[in-house]
């Protein structure tokens, strides 16, 4: 079984997919659109983007990053969009969706919630044995790899009550 991480964004969306059994990283990449374009020109790339990836590689799973957007409405307009339409797709397919903040993945996968981009970044060479210099991507593959902890997680926990 599959899933799909994402970290949204309209300029440039990281993208990762993670197999559940053997928890190695099957893909990874961005999906960039061009600022030049009105919005719903690059939601829609985005869009149909992601429908052939899922289409293609069939994930079960979403995993996507929680939105931190500081003080720029404008930024939280378009983040907001860009969320819509891939929760929006997301249930077109029979995605289960699942959805961590900044803080969760972070923690999943160095230990540290205030980690910085490269902390992470090392981290998920660490733990995959792949170096990402995309910072989007890279944020993806750790989001991938925080709901795989998340997954084991809940199933010890499912284990235990059924003891």
């Amino acid at each position: 079984m599959l899933t799909l991480a994402l970290d949204p964004s309209l300029a440039e969306t990281g993208v990762a997919l993670v197999d559940q059994q053997t928890e190695r990283v099957v893909t990874t990449l961005a999906i960039k659109t061009n600022p030049a374009y009105p919005e719903q020109d690059r939601l829609q790339v985005l869009q149909e983007s992601l429908a052939r990836l899922i289409k293609k590689l069939k994930p079960v799973d979403l995993a996507i990053e929680l939105p931190f957007v500081g003080v720029n409405p404008d930024t939280a307009l378009k983040l907001g969009g860009v969320r819509g339409m891939i929760l929006t797709l997301a249930n077109l397919h029979h995605l289960r969706v699942h959805e961590y903040t900044t803080f969760e993945v972070k923690q999943a996968v160095s230990g540290n919630r205030t980690a910085d981009k490269e902390q992470v970044r090392q981290m998920v060479k660490r733990l995959t044995g792949i170096y990402v210099a995309n910072n989007n991507i890279s944020d993806a593959v750790a989001v991938g790899l925080c709901h795989l902890r998340h997954q084991r997680f809940e199933q010890a926990l499912a284990t235990a009550e059924k003891q």
